[in-house]
């Protein structure tokens, strides 16, 4: 479970590496339970604070959104439907995840039963490092491992602390 301070360099490094493929002031969702900050909810708390301080003095350059579902995440209508006023719904480009079990989750929930396809990149070490799983199609591999290389290649490599 990342602190708050990592989940802001989890922000940083998304921004930069998301720039690397051209897409610039990203949409990023802090993924949580509900939408409305609750103090029996810790995280909803924390990523509240997170969004506050980025609008007060930015983390990156992105437009940051939590705590926030996964329905409002994907889909304008379960937004509307919630009375929810955000224009980013069913248009982010990333997602912060609460932990790691949460993001493989999601992972292989849209790779196995909404049949997605992608790539895994680690990034926040001294190079982008390729993650794929075991149960991954060779294409996946190859994917991630390409678009490594065009990370380290870039005029911007990105290397992080």
């Amino acid at each position: 479970k990342p602190s708050v301070e990592q989940r802001k360099q989890v922000v940083r490094n998304m921004v930069r590496a998301l720039g690397v493929f051209d897409l610039h002031n990203p949409k990023i969702a802090l993924l949580d339970l509900v939408e409305t900050p609750s103090f029996k909810l810790r995280n909803s708390i924390e990523n509240q604070g997170i969004v506050i301080e980025h609008r007060k003095r930015p983390i990156a350059d992105c437009e940051l959104v939590g705590p926030i579902p996964y329905d409002l995440i994907v889909s304008k209508e379960a937004a509307r439907l919630k009375g929810y006023d955000c224009d980013a719904c069913g248009e982010f480009d990333d997602v912060v995840v609460p932990d790691l079990m949460s993001g493989n989750l999601l992972i292989k929930v849209l790779q196995h039963s909404c049949h997605a396809t992608g790539y895994g990149i680690l990034v926040g070490a001294k190079v982008p490092i390729a993650i794929s799983s075991r149960s991954d199609s060779p294409e996946q591999s190859y994917l991630s491992l390409a678009a490594c290389a065009v990370m380290k290649d870039s005029k911007d490599p990105v290397y992080f602390e």
